[in-house]
């Protein structure tokens, strides 16, 4: 937890470090934090937690898309046929070593 100390118009912060999740956009602390309304703070991610946000984010894009196209009959027919003519290609005069 953070501790602010006023002594004589000088503010000392005392790092903290807490754990929260990504919902929606936004922060949210994974434990309830007791710091008095209107409180200040600087929130820092790590590179790590954004590159984990942007995957997450990627495969449900992913997901909606596909969803979409299952959705959609005539599209979904469209890629069945196509997945049909790679998978002949896989035969095309290959030898295995």
């Amino acid at each position: 937890m953070m501790e602010l100390y006023n002594h004589d118009e000088a503010v000392i912060a005392v790092p903290m470090t807490m754990r929260a999740r990504i919902c929606n956009g936004k922060i949210e602390p994974r434990d309830p934090i007791d710091f008095p309304d209107g409180q200040e703070v600087t929130v820092t991610v790590e590179p790590y937690d954004l590159e984990v946000l942007r995957r997450q984010q990627f495969l449900e894009e992913a997901n909606r898309c596909y969803a979409r196209l299952r959705a959609d009959d005539t599209a979904w027919k469209e890629e069945l046929d196509e997945r049909r003519v790679w998978e002949g290609t896989l035969a095309d005069d290959l030898t295995e070593d």
